[in-house]
């Protein structure tokens, strides 16, 4: 005799949650208006981390080759001096061992020309 028993299980990806961001930094000299974008963030109910999730950069608008995301730590650069004004950053944060399973955020910075 066999006792047997058949079941289907659901695998849930892990919650992940990019949360919008805004900064201030200068326009006339190279700075860090951001430490790292994803100190507000979460996955699997804990703050991200690089070693959990992958960061990539979607926009930046108004376009602009001096502002930079550094996907190793999450900082928002200004590499040196840059046009003054608001722009907008778009990043994604995903999964590493689920790469399917994304959320993106804006960040808002203003580099007011200080």
């Amino acid at each position: 005799l066999q006792n047997c028993a058949q079941t289907t299980a659901t695998v849930q990806p892990n919650t992940i949650d990019a949360v919008n961001d805004s900064g201030r930094g200068s326009s006339k000299v190279p700075n860090t208006p951001i430490a790292s974008v994803l100190e507000n963030d979460w996955f699997a109910g804990a703050r991200a981390r690089t070693d959990k999730v992958a960061l990539s950069l979607v926009s930046i608008t108004p376009a602009n080759r001096k502002i930079r995301l550094d996907l190793t730590d999450g900082s928002i650069d200004v590499l040196g001096k840059t046009k003054s004004g608001v722009y907008s950053i778009v990043y994604r944060i995903c999964e590493i061992a689920s790469p399917a399973n994304c959320d993106q955020a804006t960040v808002s910075l203003d580099l007011s020309g200080r």
